[in-house]
């Protein structure tokens, strides 16, 4: 706000700034553009294939009991769409993404490789 920074980014703590309009939201990360912010384009179509979004899941020990797994999953699930935390959701204009399981583990994998990668050709990890 004092000039002093051409570039910043993180979650959407900048929304009510952006709003007021002392600052400029250039574009959003997330898969889909924002929903309050319709006329920002995404960095992805900007043309550079990246997207971060904040999926969410459960983590517990190997060979946990399948019936314990299953009341947890159901749980979280319910939790997930109680209207408060889809308020909060929205408030952060992040898309409830809640993966189960195997799907949310591949996830975790797949974001380590891909911001090892990243971190590898921006020199700050070594080859």
């Amino acid at each position: 706000m004092g000039g002093e920074i051409d570039f910043a980014s993180e979650s959407s703590g900048w929304a009510p700034m952006v709003m007021a309009g002392k600052l400029r939201l250039l574009a959003v990360f997330t898969a889909d553009r924002a929903k309050r912010f319709p006329d920002v384009p995404t960095v992805r179509e900007l043309g550079m294939e990246i997207v971060v979004d904040s999926p969410g899941g459960l983590i517990g020990p190997r060979g946990m009991d399948p019936a314990v797994v299953g009341v947890l999953a159901g749980a979280f699930r319910a939790a997930a769409q109680e209207p408060e935390h889809l308020k909060f959701l929205e408030n952060m204009d992040q898309p409830l993404l809640l993966l189960d399981g195997p799907a949310y583990r591949d996830a975790m994998v797949r974001t380590l490789e891909e911001e090892r990668d990243l971190l590898r050709r921006l020199n700050l990890l070594p080859a």
